[in-house]
């Protein structure tokens, strides 16, 4: 799948694919702390039916990540998980880094700079 995608009332996603993964690259429409829980269920379903799930999800424009949107992306990394795939993130911010690193969750994520950097490492860089 390859475009645009509304995924909530607040969050729309660019989405194509690199080097055999889906990139989804979350574009802030709206109120970036609304309901989680459905971005979470729209993010997983651009990639539910790829076996195994292999998604990176891109986060340059998002500037601010509260604590819904970590449990949302720990939400989609568990059911990549489960389904054999894995899940990636690069682009962070300063401050979604930042939050990232203060619950530890950059030690859960594999996180790259870029899209490039996220399709070339394997899974023990």
């Amino acid at each position: 799948m390859e475009g645009q995608k509304r995924l909530t009332d607040d969050w729309q996603a660019n989405l194509y694919e690199r080097s055999g993964w889906q990139v989804v690259e979350l574009v802030p429409a709206g109120d970036v702390t609304g309901d989680a829980y459905l971005l979470a269920g729209a993010v997983w379903d651009v990639v539910a039916d790829w076996r195994p799930p292999r998604m990176i999800v891109e986060l340059h424009q998002v500037t601010f990540m509260g604590s819904s949107m970590m449990g949302a992306l720990v939400r989609v990394l568990k059911r990549a998980s489960m389904a054999g795939g894995e899940l990636r993130l690069c682009g962070l911010l300063p401050h979604p880094r930042e939050a990232m690193q203060a619950c530890r969750l950059h030690l859960v994520f594999s996180i790259y700079d870029n899209v490039d950097q996220a399709t070339q490492y394997s899974e023990q860089s």
